[in-house]
């Protein structure tokens, strides 16, 4: 470990000296192959400038790598270099003198490959281990990003120093990092749709996933992007032109300024699910204004034996396909000779060709896949090539075969029906492509339609809704594949039907009859259960008795088609009889007195005999006694259960005697306030007026219990003597006149 240490410090010294003079960089990739008893050979190609200072230090290099595991160092690798460089600037024959590792004046940018390769042990399995390249290139310099670079902020000073790094999980095995078929620094012309794909291809036929990344400086530190550029869209395009295929990493663009920008891809590599490995690949873009030669391209034609087109060149096909098929028309818009190199072959399957070199050459593809042809992407490259110049277009375009199982239908009830309403169903949708279209079908006619998007990346589709019980044709398709799959639900009522039966406990009263308990429901649509307190169930309504008070407690629940409520309980109170009392006596009255009748002991009460009985607000009640009679009042309790109580006035006295005072004091000390004839018995008719002694009316009742106050109009009257008229007529038939004085005294 203190040798680690000491090759960090040197390691880092050598950073910050050479960091500053760096700028002759233009791309790279790191990699590894596995050559046997734990040894890997890691290869890194680094993409020189042959216009920048430090350009021809690449030649002597000899690039530090590190092997770690959970970032920790493990060895050192000191790479040699396998040539003395050779250029690969994509340049016509010729303008191959013309740039700028040839020449110096007005060149066309030069870019030469350098290629260092070591080996290393790697000691024990692990899923963690890294070879990471920190930009020491072991001559007292770094791998310093070429300053043209437009597109990240690059210090003028201190530059920007390229990382990278390839990660191994070799806790199942050894692994290879693919190897790419074109160079990382492609040459294009602004304003032409462009195609760019490395070429991945991996000796393990591990699945691969592609990705951009952002360009790092260090393990933890990635580069700063000028807005709007990102490590997502790196290269200032056409509005809507830039897409990435992850599948097989193809790049597809229009780019409308002339720029030098840095695009960094990642490959993953995957076998059986599991992540084994990965690589980095930094690239520079040059696209340059002073050329218009329009690129070839090759699509797949739209007829596909055993398959579906998908945007990307991608043929999907259904996993037991037996025959796939398709052929590609390149074409080149300025009309130039296409040559197509198929030297990178196929997967098990055959690539002819005709009419290669001319204006329309053709490729054809065919593939008879294994029965059981695992699932998965299978890639092969063609590099297209014109005779243009200065820029003879150079362009690999990947073409996919994505053998893929067919869509499977499933689904689960959330929310049943409870008998009262929808269920709330989740369909899940596997495997297929997306986008994903879903059609619910019932009676022969489209219901509802699902779809999913295309940058769903075949991930499962998760429809929510709800569904009335019935029977459902669901059918899963794409229109980027050729198989359809069904799939039968059935959505039956279950559940807990969420309306528990509702009604009022029976009040019965001692020693009622027994009845039996009844509901008011529509028995065609609904059955009460009846249950025990233990909720044992009955098989009929239970029975009560009445013969003393109790409270029978039971529980019950309502079903609806098939499904049963919760319980609620029912009771039935048998009540005491209420105890009436009438708030009276029986005692001697007069003919024609006015007697209220008053009970407790209940919350309702009828009296009798009704003819007899008398209301002025319909809640206190009162009679006439006239003869002798016998009143009766029926109480009820709040139960409804009754008693009754009754009186008798029989004592009655024929009573009509008036007395006249002389005097009244209407002062206010409650004494003799008020002036009006004595009656002893009951008036059936009645007029008392007062007069004053010039014979003015000062008062007038009808009302034997009414009485004058001293008063006319509200103000009082003046001591002395006034004069009254009475005239009243008993109920015992007598008949009384009278005139007379009274004196008011203050």
């Amino acid at each position: 470990m203190k040798f680690l240490h000491s090759y960090i410090v040197i390691l880092l010294i050598l950073l910050c000296a050479a960091k500053a003079s760096a700028s002759h960089i233009f791309g790279g990739d790191l990699l590894y192959q596995y050559v046997g008893n734990d040894r890997y050979r890691v290869v890194l190609t680094i993409y020189g400038d042959c216009s920048g200072q430090n350009f021809p230090t690449l030649k002597g290099a000899s690039p530090s790598i590190i092997l770690q595991n959970n970032r920790q160092a493990f060895a050192f690798l000191s790479l040699k270099a396998e040539d003395s460089g050779v250029e690969v600037t994509p340049v016509c024959v010729q303008d191959s003198a013309n740039t700028a590792c040839k020449k110096i004046t007005n060149p066309i940018p030069g870019i030469t490959r350098y290629i260092y390769a070591d080996t290393v042990t790697v000691p024990f399995p692990s899923s963690d281990w890294v070879f990471a390249f920190s930009g020491v290139m072991g001559n007292n310099s770094m791998a310093g990003r070429t300053n043209a670079i437009g597109n990240i902020n690059i210090d003028p000073t201190l530059g920007s120093t390229m990382y990278l790094e390839a990660h191994l999980n070799n806790l199942n095995g050894p692994n290879n990092s693919p190897l790419y078929t074109t160079i990382p620094t492609p040459f294009y012309c602004v304003n032409l749709a462009q195609e760019y794909n490395q070429g991945a291809v991996d000796p393990d036929k591990d699945s691969l996933n592609f990705l951009l990344t952002p360009a790092l400086e260090s393990s933890v530190q990635t580069v700063t992007y000028i807005p709007p550029y990102s490590a997502t869209e790196p290269i200032a395009t056409a509005a809507g032109s830039f897409s990435f295929n992850n599948i097989n990493g193809q790049m597809s663009f229009t780019p409308n300024i002339a720029q030098i920008s840095v695009v960094v891809n990642k490959v993953e590599e995957y076998k059986n699910g599991v992540l084994v490995g990965s690589s980095m690949r930094e690239m520079t873009f040059i696209v340059l204004n002073t050329c218009d030669n329009s690129p070839p391209v090759g699509k797949i034609d739209s007829n596909v034996d055993g398959g579906l087109t998908a945007p990307g060149n991608i043929v999907n096909v259904c996993q037991g396909t037996k025959h796939i098929a398709f052929t590609i028309s390149p074409k080149d818009a300025n009309g130039d000779n296409i040559t197509v190199d198929t030297s990178g072959g196929v997967f098990g399957g055959a690539l002819t060709i005709t009419g290669n070199g001319t204006k329309s050459p053709k490729i054809s593809f065919s593939w008879d896949p294994d029965a059981n042809q695992p699932l998965g992407a299978y890639t092969f490259f063609l590099k297209y090539k014109d005779n243009g110049c200065p820029l003879s277009s150079d362009q690999t375009i990947a073409y996919t075969v994505r053998v893929i199982r067919p869509f499977s239908i499933s689904y689960e009830v959330l929310a049943p029906t409870q008998c009262a309403h929808n269920a709330y169903v989740r369909i899940i949708v596997k495997d297929g492509v997306s986008p994903k279209v879903l059609e619910v079908n019932k009676n022969d006619r489209v219901l509802k339609s699902y779809s999913d998007s295309l940058e769903k990346n075949d991930t499962t589709y998760i429809i929510a809704d709800s569904f009335m019980k019935g029977n459902y044709h669901l059918v899963a398709f794409s229109p980027y594949f050729k198989c359809i799959s069904d799939f039968y639900m059935t959505i039956a009522d279950s559940g807990v039907y969420p309306f528990p039966p509702f009604f009022k406990d029976k009040e019965v009263c001692l020693n009622d009859s027994v009845v039996s308990i009844l509901f008011n429901v529509d028995t065609t649509v609904f059955h009460i259960n009846w249950y025990d307190n233990e909720a044992g169930k009955l098989a009929t309504a239970p029975t009560y008795a009445t013969n003393t008070t109790k409270v029978y407690t039971w529980q019950i629940s309502q079903t609806h088609l098939v499904c049963e409520s919760d319980k609620v309980p029912y009771h039935v109170n048998v009540h005491e009889l209420p105890t009436i009392d009438i708030l009276a006596e029986s005692r001697k009255v007069c003919i024609g007195d006015k007697i209220f009748l008053l009970a407790s002991g209940g919350v309702s009460y009828t009296w009798l005999p009704a003819d007899k009985i008398y209301s002025d607000d319909r809640v206190n009640f009162y009679t006439r006694v006239l003869e002798p009679t016998t009143y009766k009042v029926v109480g009820t309790s709040e139960y409804g259960c009754v008693d009754t109580a009754s009186i008798t006035y029989s004592d009655i006295e024929n009573c009509c005697t008036f007395s006249y005072p002389n005097a009244f004091t209407p002062n206010g000390d409650g004494k003799n306030d008020r002036f009006h004839p004595l009656l002893y018995g009951n008036s059936l008719e009645y007029s008392l007026t007062v007069y004053n002694r010039w014979g003015q009316e000062v008062f007038h009742t009808t009302d034997p219990n009414d009485s004058w106050d001293g008063n006319n109009n509200g103000k009082p009257c003046e001591m002395g003597v006034y004069y009254y008229r009475l005239k009243s007529k008993c109920y015992t038939g007598h008949e009384e006149t009278s005139a007379g004085d009274v004196t008011l005294i203050r």
